[in-house]
């Protein structure tokens, strides 16, 4: 019995030695060889990754997914962020980059949005003037190529007071928000400057003329010729008021979009003693007019007016390839042309005044060829507060429609690109100069 009992606990012990070697040698096990013999497990079994059939390659296990919170590998991620309903773009290319240090900040702007960068450092550089390939997180960081041009004049002062006023109150209203202005003021003989300080140029420029013609857009290259670093160009008339708060936003964007954009929809002019709204002129912009339709002349046959001006803006490469804003329109109406161009010519405004907006014509047939059509409005109501006209505009268009005068030959420019009438031009006769006395 005894014999029998030894035999058994042997073959016992034989079998379970044997399906230990069976599970140690085993390539299919679940368990690793150090699992049993390994001292710093004593306790543990340790699964094996699934070997694929017929196979001595061995699977690795997949890394696990990234987590939004865990950081990416690359130094310039996608950033997912909208501003003003345009997505970032991702980062700059090599080409791009190149092409920023060509033509200056304003190719950070895409037709996508704003480009932005996750390195902070180099947007700090940025800021010092180290960094050139420089990106933008927000639209407020390039202000500063953001150039207000806000010309003024008057032959008599006293009686343009409220445009005084309205015009120091304007450029405060800028820096509140960090947009720089160019002032020029321009003085008659016997006159002394109100809103410039010398010495402060491009901020302040300070120029002396005589003559009595319409010269808005003239002084707008003056300054434009005396400034640096600006990318957009905009002139303003500095007695209005932008009830859209965020209108310097969407116009960066649209001058990035567009070749010849007005700042506002509506424009309403105020009355003079209580600011009520006159009916009379409160109207669209032209650009607006014309995404309304197309028909410019029908629409002005039947409100009679338009604005023309007031609020424009284009990117610096725009204003080069134009060579200059058409500012040989002494009798005004240079706005006029600046649209008819725009717009590819859906508009005869021009037309109207005879030998005097023939003139007008060689300059509207290049601009249009530059600025391709291209237009568009910023949202949103402009107010427009009240001063006294200070030029007799339809005195000024009727005369020069009816003659025969070549302005080519009457005007002349000096060393500023300011305008002047030559002296023994018979326009005198018409714009008389203002004397010292």
């Amino acid at each position: 019995m005894n014999d029998k009992a030894s035999k058994l606990l042997i073959f016992v012990s034989i079998l379970t030695l044997a399906s230990f070697i069976y599970l140690y040698d085993s390539e299919d096990s679940a368990y690793t060889k150090s699992a049993f013999f390994d001292k710093t497990v004593p306790h543990k079994l340790v699964r094996k990754p699934p070997q694929p059939k017929n196979s001595t390659e061995e699977v690795l296990p997949k890394e696990p997914e990234p987590q939004p919170w865990e950081e990416s590998d690359t130094d310039e991620p996608e950033v997912p962020a909208i501003i003003s309903n345009q997505t970032r773009i991702r980062n700059l290319t090599f080409e791009q980059a190149r092409d920023v240090d060509r033509r200056g900040p304003s190719a950070f702007l895409s037709k996508e949005g704003v480009v932005s960068r996750k390195d902070m450092r180099k947007e700090i550089l940025c800021k010092m003037g180290i960094e050139t390939a420089c990106n933008t997180r927000e639209i407020a960081e390039i202000l500063d190529l953001f150039g207000v041009f806000c010309p003024i004049y008057a032959e008599n002062q006293k009686q343009q007071e409220l445009l005084y006023i309205s015009h120091a109150n304007f450029i405060s209203y800028l820096d509140t928000i960090g947009i720089p202005s160019v002032t020029l003021e321009a003085i008659y003989p016997n006159q002394t400057y109100l809103r410039t300080q010398p010495g402060n140029e491009p901020r302040h420029i300070q120029i002396r003329v005589n003559d009595t013609f319409y010269y808005r857009e003239n002084f707008l290259n003056v300054a434009i010729r005396k400034t640096k670093g600006f990318e957009y160009y905009v002139w303003i008339d500095a007695h209005q008021i932008f009830l859209n708060t965020y209108w310097w936003e969407e116009a960066v964007l649209k001058m990035e979009h567009y070749n010849n954009v007005q700042f506002f929809q509506n424009l309403a002019w105020l009355n003079k003693w209580n600011n009520a709204t006159d009916r009379i002129q409160d109207l669209h912009s032209v650009q607006y007019a014309y995404t309304i339709t197309k028909d410019l002349n029908k629409y002005f046959a039947k409100f009679d007016h338009m604005w023309n001006g007031n609020a424009v803006g284009i990117r610096r490469e725009i204003y080069e390839g134009l060579g200059y804003i058409l500012d040989k329109c002494i009798a005004g109406c240079c706005d006029c042309a600046f649209n008819v161009a725009g717009m590819r010519d859906h508009w005869d405004r021009v037309d109207k005044f005879g030998n005097y907006g023939a003139q007008l014509r060689p300059w509207i047939l290049d601009a249009s060829k530059v600025f391709k059509g291209e237009v568009a409005v910023v949202r949103g109501r402009m107010l427009h507060f009240h001063h006294d006209h200070f030029f007799a505009w339809e005195r000024y268009l009727n005369a020069l429609s009816r003659s025969s005068w070549n302005l080519e030959n009457e005007l002349y420019r000096d060393e500023n690109y300011t305008l002047h009438i030559k002296y023994n031009s018979s326009l005198l006769s018409l714009f008389k100069p203002v004397r010292s006395v």
